[in-house]
């Protein structure tokens, strides 16, 4: 008898000191949380258009991040023979559903399926609201909610590369994002 209650004890204990090891977290300062980087982007065709979007994004916990960043399209369309630039700035956020594909499909580990969703104000030249009536004369903003989702894939102890395929909610006929939009960003 003596036996069994020392081996229910040292069970016990095992396992409280297990479960105290398992949720003790090394927790990382604040700082340590930012990830900073940006996409690139390149569309080919009748239309040209070059992206560079810089982002700074913060880990809240380690399934979702949110962030700021800054937008430059160089965009050229051939057949109304135009060229300009646009500018803005916008927030966005991502999810983790999964967080570790690994565990259910052959990708690399670490490798995550996120949701994303993001609003960009982006300044178009008055030119770009082709038809307008009466025509504008004025740079104008207009407001670009994005949605989607895509894979976080890292790419060593912070870094990692994103690549995601968002939907533009606002498709307006001068909206310089068509439907659907891929998306790449490194973070580091």
């Amino acid at each position: 008898m003596r036996v069994f209650f020392s081996l229910i004890i040292g069970v016990f204990l095992a396992i409280s000191v297990q479960a105290q090891y398992g949720i003790v977290e090394e927790k990382s300062a604040w700082h340590e949380n930012f990830r900073f980087g940006g996409g690139f982007g390149l569309r080919l065709g009748s239309v040209t258009q070059i992206d560079l979007s810089p982002r700074i994004d913060y880990l809240v916990t380690d399934r979702w991040s949110f962030g700021v960043g800054g937008t430059y399209l160089y965009y050229n369309n051939k057949t109304r023979f135009y060229k300009t630039s646009i500018y803005g700035f916008g927030a966005f956020t991502d999810f983790a559903l999964v967080k570790d594909l690994s565990s259910i499909l052959p990708f690399g580990t670490g490798t995550a399926l996120v949701l994303h969703a993001e609003a960009n104000y982006l300044n178009l030249d008055p030119d770009m609201d082709f038809g307008a009536i009466p025509p504008r004369t004025d740079r104008f903003w207009i407001w670009q909610p994005m949605i989607g989702g895509g894979l976080k894939i890292p790419a060593g102890k912070r870094a990692y590369l994103q690549v995601l395929v968002l939907y533009n909610l606002n498709d307006l006929p001068y909206s310089p994002y068509a439907n659907p939009t891929i998306n790449v960003h490194i973070m580091f």
